[in-house]
């Protein structure tokens, strides 16, 4: 319910793109978890959007579990 307002699949599209990277790097999970909060946070607010911290930690479960599927 909360990826269906207008901003939904944009918050989805960058987590995405941001775990694709980030699942590359050489870290622990909670530490590539950490690392895209905060990359998706900064891509949000560059693009004027505001999402609470649980709508990230979502689509970053999101974007772990459509890579996962590949």
């Amino acid at each position: 319910k909360m990826f269906m307002s207008e901003m939904g699949p944009v918050i989805l599209d960058i987590a995405q793109q941001v775990v694709i990277g980030v699942a590359t790097k050489q870290l622990s999970g909670a530490e590539k978890r950490d690392e895209a909060y905060k990359q998706i946070q900064s891509k949000l607010t560059d693009a004027g959007i505001k999402a609470a911290s649980h709508v990230v930690y979502a689509a970053i479960e999101i974007g772990v579990a459509k890579l996962k599927d590949k």
